[in-house]
Parts: C-alpha cells; structure tokens; sequence
C-alpha cells in the first residue's frame, strides 16, 4: 500500500509511501525466507510497518559491506535479487556506516545506514530513497545476532546511544549522479530524483524486566542542509526538530518490543516564573530486539508521521520518517557517555 503525498514546504519536497512486508530476525549471514504461519501464530508482536519495503540486508563488518533486497526500482537485471551499496563515509553520522546506491541519473537515490553493539549482539539497518515520482520506498530492519536472555528480574535497565533518521524531506543533494543536458532543465524536472534529509539524535531507553515494559526517548534531534539544495540562503543550516517519545511498550519472551511513538513539542509559555508546556504531534510505532546474555545489546527501529513542528516559521506538511537506534546497555564496555548518571 502506497500513500501520496504531492504537497511540498518552503524547503523541502515531499513524497510518501508505507508498504506491507513482515520484519525479520534472522541472522543477516544466512538467506531470509518467507514468514511461515506457526511464526506468526507463535509471534504476536507484529513489526511489519517497520520493515516496510525492505526485504533483506546482509552487512559485513569485516569488509564493509551491505547488500540490500528492497522493493522496489533499486536494482539491475545482474545484482537480483540483491544489490550492493556503495560505501559512502562522507555521510556518515555518528554511531552508523553509511552506504548509497543510484543506478543513473534518472534512478532513484538510495541511502542506508548500518551499525552494530560493540558486543556484536545486535545490528540494525535503515534504508530508503529520496523520492521520485510523489513516491519513495523505506524501511528498517533489526536483528538478533546473539541468543537472547533476559536482563535482571527486579529494577530498570537503561540502553543508550546515537539515533539516526531517513525523512521523505528532500533536496537536489551532490551525491546524486549529474542529470546532463539537455535533461537538467525544467521542462524534464519531474524526473529528476531526490536525496533524502538525514536526522541525527541520541536515545535513551528504560527496560523493566520484571514487568517486560519499555519507554524512552529519542533528543538532541537535528539536520543540516548540504550541498546542493536549490536555495543557498539554505546551505549548511543546522535544524533543530523535536523529540520523540516512545511511549511505554512491551517486551515478550523472545526479546521483541514495540510500542507507541509521537513527537514532543515543549514551548516556554512564562518567563515569571519560566514555565512550560508540552504537546504531542504525529503518531507512529516503535520496535524491534534486545539480543545477548542478559540482554546486552539492542536495535530498534521506528516510523513516524506528520510529526514535527514548524521549523523558523516554516509549517511542515505530510513529513514521515524511519529510523534506528542499535544501542548498548548502560554499565558495559562503550557504553554512553549518559549511562555515567544512571544505575545500570
């Protein structure tokens, strides 16, 4: 199922989709089959709004590498049914390797974004275009790369770390391959593909695992416009975007979780005393795995709609975003900085 969206802000072109595909947690070393029905029936947790048009992705830490199943419009006839992305360190964000692909200029731009725990317990991948032809395609993917059991019966247990998101808003960015002429003018504008606009976070999740209860947040949120976006009055501005909240959710047996997720607006509303309040926007759901012995390592992943607030004035119209925080539990080795001020 595919959602348009051909309205469009002062600075950003929108496109929008949302698909059907189930999330799966195999190890991305081994082929991924088909959800069977006694998967299911025995998983009542259903993540597939998370998956979304991604398939498949094989990562190798070892030599950098990812390849991606993703429907659709991604691949040539030699790369089925999966193609390999390109890595892309120049976009790197921190905590996640990035990695692009575009088959030519009039091709869709696909970026992705990887990162496994320290650990090797757990490992989350992102993918999705820019757009092209009032459509994108996205989706994230989570996976258990160690046997799960559970943390500590009595007390919370707090996962923290560096979020990353893939927005359907967009911009004429430099990594997109050159339209040549005479196809760079605007009479063949409407087949020229987009870049999406990146948001960076922290996150920082509580897990209670005698009531199997999750909650947290993703802060500290912003993006900034590259190089390459039609205004320059634009260029290398840095936005702040609002938080989002994930709402308390569940843990079952196996370690899957999801949840409710929308954005947090706080505005100050007094200056004697300074007081505040806050408002939710948007709607979206939040999920994924908790993987290790005693539950060491975690990635999730989220999609998010019409959910942030005006940026400089600027409303914000029909915005979606996926994203993923691959998080280690606070008290182990690299764990966040922020873990220095809870019990782990």
């Amino acid at each position: 199922m595919y959602r348009y969206a051909a309205a469009s802000i002062v600075f950003a072109m929108l496109a929008g989709c949302q698909g059907e595909n189930p999330l799966y947690f195999n190890d991305p070393e081994e082929v991924v089959e088909e959800t069977t029905e006694e998967t299911v029936e025995e998983t009542a947790i259903d993540l597939s709004d998370l998956e979304n048009n991604l398939t498949t992705a094989v990562y190798d830490p070892d030599t950098e590498t990812l390849y991606v199943d993703m429907y659709a419009l991604d691949r040539v006839g030699n790369d089925y049914p999966l193609v390999e992305y390109n890595r892309a360190a120049d976009l790197d964000v921190p905590g996640y390797y990035a990695f692009n692909y575009q088959d030519d200029p009039l091709d869709r731009y696909f970026i992705a974004y990887v990162a496994q725990t320290p650990d090797g317990t757990a490992q989350g991948t992102i993918v999705a275009d820019g757009g092209q032809f009032t459509e994108y395609f996205g989706g994230t993917q989570m996976f258990a790369r160690q046997e799960y059991s559970a943390g500590p019966e009595v007390g919370l247990v707090s996962y923290a770390g560096d979020y990353v998101g893939i927005t359907n808003l967009t911009y004429y960015g430099d990594e997109l391959l050159v339209v040549p002429a005479p196809y760079n003018s605007d009479e063949y504008a409407s087949l020229w593909p987009t870049q999406p606009i990146i948001v960076e976070g922290e996150a920082f999740i509580n897990v209670d695992f005698g009531d199997n209860a999750i909650n947290g947040a993703i802060v500290n949120r912003q993006f900034t416009l590259m190089s390459g976006y039609p205004e320059d009055a634009f260029e290398g501005t840095t936005y702040g975007v609002n938080d989002l909240i994930l709402q308390p959710g569940t843990v079952d047996e196996s370690g899957q979780f999801t949840g409710t997720v929308v954005g947090q607006v706080i505005q100050e509303v007094g200056t004697d005393p300074i007081t505040v309040e806050s408002y939710e926007v948007g709607e979206g759901t939040y999920g994924g795995v908790l993987a290790g012995d005693g539950a060491t390592g975690m990635a999730g992943g989220l999609f998010v709609s019409n959910h942030i607030d005006p940026i400089d004035g600027r409303e914000i119209e029909l915005e979606e975003e996926y994203g993923i925080f691959v998080l280690t539990q606070c008290g182990l080795p690299d764990d966040a900085a922020i873990c220095d001020i809870v019990n782990p």
